[in-house]
């Protein structure tokens, strides 16, 4: 059970950097929404 719970912490931690599809997609969203 420790397993799966430290791999969903991983998942979420990369969607936050980004590094997964998913990441990506709201990043993208995110840089149309206020461009620099």
């Amino acid at each position: 059970m420790k397993s799966q719970v430290r791999e969903a912490n991983g998942s979420a931690r990369r969607i936050m950097d980004g590094t997964t599809t998913g990441g990506e997609k709201s990043r993208v969203g995110l840089t149309q929404n206020n461009p620099r």
